[in-house]
């Protein structure tokens, strides 16, 4: 152990918390960032460290709420440091591992939870406003570290801790785009989401956020509801980007962590976690308890290990007492608090809550369901069929070992469906329906929404509605999402006119459902037709009685859908919002930007424009990503040299992102300009700046972007293999070595561009891309196959085009998963056909051999469910 540290883990071991922290500021001062981590390494910190943030905690809230808030404990008259700089200080330090940082903000929240539940509503009120203050600040230590680090720069190295937060700025984080987005919406898990932006265990194990996220989140709303906006200036845009994550990822299920958390807690904290789950809207939520003034709920079990004597005994004992905890005792949670304790759940049965139906899921099987979900997730996210069918498997293995015994949740049989329609495969989608239904499951609207999402996603209108008539024939009453789903698909097949009846027919319930539960009193005369009055509308701002409220998603949903096929109705569907108080926001201005513009209508676009600052509507990544096609589109770069194009480039770049706060580019913006700078300028420079200034986001190439710049690397006189082959490696790199995740698309272009060069570099590298998509479950195009299929013949090797064709006709081999979409099929088979290698079969022409890959599979869908 360094000398210099000394001072301050005797300091820790001794409870001098005064002391280290003096200790913690001169070492801050005094030593510059590398001999910081030079001692820190190896070193015995982790253990005293997290007890100094524990008590560090206790005092806060004792001197914010006074001493009876913690108990009465000598912390409150230390002076120690506010939590969230003392967790700077930490960091700076590189004395905060990932347990402690991933403990520090659920613990402060719990604390602050606690007393909201148990203080008077006066006094809580005082005082929340610095609470919630600290609770942005903890984040904003935690979250401007782990995005500067991953954006390639060093956390400053202040000398000392800079407490002054008056202008605390979260420039620094990304666009929420760039962290999920529409396209990945129900793809990933919202632990992946928090595992992206913030800190990973030096192995890469992930450390566990999402506790503290919840919390916090439900936290901040609670106290903005209440708080005047300079109150709620400082954390409004973390509140804004942790609500956009929400949004766009599945509700969680309450974790194994979150219902220990039940387990032990007192009752007025019980009360205040049920209150928390259902706000947040948690999957597998407990109902309320039956009797609450009858239960008591009984402490932490002392060992992790399951007593299964003691666990039968307690079915048939009746829990009466509540052990008083101890006043003086810190909060120090063990080092693999990861590990699921053994849940109690005689506890949640004698508390009135139904263990069958809210939580029936040992710890073991939650954590499989979680691991299935995860892996589920980032399949989706890669298109790797394979992986998702290996997680099929296994949980058809799963329920024929555990049958009548332990059911898997509705939720994770939603994932696989969303998973098999995301990748077109309609029968294993049924397959995960009849799977449903045979393990007693209800399907929900959820459930109904996914298959109609599939037939949407086929072009069959027919079948999309079919499902939507049996779902309501069932009683299930459709959601927002649900009506969306139904909408957008209608209108992509081109069935506008119904789109727009059904749009009317949305509103017409709603406004059924209001007059249904408003007083006789206030309306005396019925209405011969459904009209909302502003009154209504301002009376019921939500659903009523679960009929879904038209809202912004739903008038946004239909807006985007006209705008790629008839754009004419944009403005039928604008005054059925304006009917229900819904004002267009920025992605109604973008739809309408982008019609303007693709129609080459620059000044309707400038007018759209300065209406959106007349309303005060801020644009975002999409209005910068619109503007800038209509840029490259216009030839405005055309007669420029390629300096002077990646100056005007680079310039005009800088004026969007100083134009607003916070304003950055999409990875689509980015992908938009590197094809044009590439593909129409051959302009490498710029493409270069282009990556480079993504980078400085924080931003990585999507595959868009990788195929963009492969297809320009093979495109050039000669190729340049040698950046071909410096950016695989890149990206196999990728993920801490998983590798980037790449489409069929990027597979497709490899495929072709080595099989166009076969004489240089021979066959090799095009079939190991085509084994490596049959790995990873993904389907090569006909264009591809033609290539390879040109390129063999071009060697007279027979055998292996032969095997090829045979594996395609029979989905084996490389081609077990078959071949992807229609167009090129045709060329294929008369290209192969002529090569003779058929000749034998008396295939004369390509209907003889063309394989069905039409829709039909989504008409079987209606008839198995």
């Amino acid at each position: 152990m360094s000398e210099q540290l000394r001072p301050l883990l005797d300091a820790l071991r001794k409870d001098d918390m005064e002391k280290a922290w003096a200790v913690m500021q001169y070492l801050l001062r005094s030593l510059a960032p590398e001999e910081r981590s030079s001692i820190m390494r190896g070193s015995q910190i982790v253990g005293p460290m997290r007890k100094m943030t524990s008590i560090a905690q206790v005092a806060y809230i004792a001197r914010v709420f006074g001493p009876q808030a913690e108990g009465q404990t000598s912390y409150e008259r230390m002076e120690l440091p506010a939590p969230a700089d003392l967790l700077k200080c930490a960091l700076l330090m590189g004395a905060a591992t990932n347990q402690i940082v991933s403990a520090v903000i659920p613990r402060f929240c719990r604390r602050v939870l606690a007393i909201q539940a148990e203080a008077n509503e006066a006094m809580f009120a005082q005082q929340s406003h610095e609470v919630m203050e600290q609770i942005s600040r903890l984040w904003h230590a935690v979250l401007s570290g782990s995005l500067s680090l991953q954006r390639a720069r060093s956390i400053p190295g202040d000398s000392a801790v800079n407490t002054d937060w008056s202008n605390m700025s979260w420039a620094f984080l990304p666009p929420l785009e760039n962290v999920v987005s529409d396209e990945r919406a129900m793809r990933v898990h919202l632990a992946d989401v928090l595992a992206s932006i913030l800190p990973v265990m030096p192995d890469g194990r992930q450390v566990d956020y999402q506790e503290g996220f919840l919390l916090t989140l439900q936290l901040l709303r609670d106290h903005q509801s209440s708080a005047d906006p300079e109150q709620s200036a400082n954390y409004k845009p973390l509140l804004a980007f942790f609500e956009g994550i929400y949004s766009h990822v599945p509700k969680p299920t309450i974790s194994s962590r979150f219902l220990h958390r039940l387990d032990r807690s007192a009752d007025p904290h019980l009360a205040a976690y049920e209150t928390l789950f259902s706000k947040l809207e948690l999957r597998d939520l407990p109902p309320r308890r039956l009797d609450r003034d009858r239960v008591n709920m009984p402490p932490a079990p002392a060992s992790r290990e399951p007593d299964i004597n003691n666990n039968m005994a307690a079915l048939d004992k009746t829990i009466n007492t509540v052990p008083t905890p101890n006043a003086d005792l810190v909060e120090i949670e063990d080092e693999n608090a990861d590990v699921a304790p053994a849940m109690k759940l005689d506890a949640l049965r004698d508390a009135g809550f139904s263990v069958l139906d809210a939580y029936s899921m040992s710890p073991d099987v939650h954590m499989k369901v979680d691991t299935w979900t995860k892996r589920l997730g980032r399949a989706i996210e890669s298109a790797n069929l394979a992986q998702v069918q290996l997680c099929w498997k296994e949980v058809q293995a799963f329920n024929a070992e555990n049958v009548g015994t332990s059911s898997l949740p509705l939720y994770l049989y939603e994932h696989f469906m969303q998973a098999f329609v995301s990748m077109r495969q309609p029968a294993l989608a049924i397959q995960t329906w009849n799977a449903v239904v045979a393990a007693d499951l209800q399907p929900t609207v959820r459930t109904w929404t996914v298959m109609m999402r599939g037939c949407g996603r086929a072009n069959d209108a027919d079948m999309l509605e079919q499902f939507w008539n049996r779902m309501r024939g069932q009683g299930i009453q459709p959601d927002q999402h649900a009506w969306s789903v139904r909408l957008f698909g209608l209108i992509k097949a081109n069935r506008i006119r119904e789109a727009l009846t059904a749009l009317a027919d949305m509103g017409n319930e709603w406004i059924t459902a209001v007059q249904a539960v408003q007083p006789k009193e206030q309306s005396p005369i019925k209405r011969r037709t459904a009209n909302a009055s502003p009154v209504d509308i301002a009376k019921y701002p939500d659903d009523v009685n679960g009929v879904a409220r038209p809202n912004l998603v739903i008038m946004n949903s239909v807006i985007s859908a006209l705008a790629g096929k008839d754009d004419s109705k944009i403005p039928q569907a604008l005054a059925w919002g304006k009917s229900f108080g819904l004002e267009p926001d920025t992605t109604s201005f973008n739809a309408l930007l982008n019609v303007a513009m693709r129609h080459g209508q620059f000044a309707e676009g400038l007018a759209i424009l300065e209406r959106m600052q007349a309303r005060n509507i801020s644009p975002d990544s999409t209005t910068y990503t619109v503007i800038l096609t209509a840029i490259f589109q216009s030839g405005f770069f055309n007669n420029l040299s390629r300096a002077d194009q990646t100056a005007k480039l680079s310039g005009l770049i800088t004026q969007i992102e100083s134009s607003f706060n916070n304003a950055r580019l999409d990875i689509k913006a980015y992908a938009l300009a590197i094809d044009s700078m590439l593909k129409h300028h051959s302009n490498a420079d710029a493409a270069r700046m282009l990556l480079e200034h993504m980078a400085s986001h924080g931003l990585q190439p999507s595959t868009h972007i990788y195929t963009i710049l492969m297809s320009f690397y093979f495109s050039r006189s000669p190729p340049d293999f040698a950046a071909v082959d410096a950016l695989w490696q890149r990206i196999k790199r990728a993920n801490a070595g998983h590798g980037a995740p790449v489409d069929g698309i990027f597979y497709d272009r490899m495929i072709e561009a080595y099989a166009k060069h076969h004489r240089t570099l021979g066959i090799a590298s095009s079939m190991h891309f085509l084994e490596r998509m049959g790995k990873e479950g993904k389907r090569p195009g006909w264009r591809a196959l033609e290539s390879i299929a040109r390129a063999l013949a071009d060697r007279e090797e027979w055998a292996r085009l032969g095997v090829l064709v045979s594996d395609l006709r029979s989905n084996k081999g490389l081609l077990r998963y078959g071949a992807r979409g229609v167009m090129g099929q045709n060329e294929f088979w008369e290209f192969v056909i002529g090569t003779g290698v058929l000749s034998g079969e008396g295939v004369r022409s390509a209907r003889d051999v063309r394989i069905s890959t039409g829709t039909s599979s989504w008409r079987k869908a209606v008839e198995a469910v």
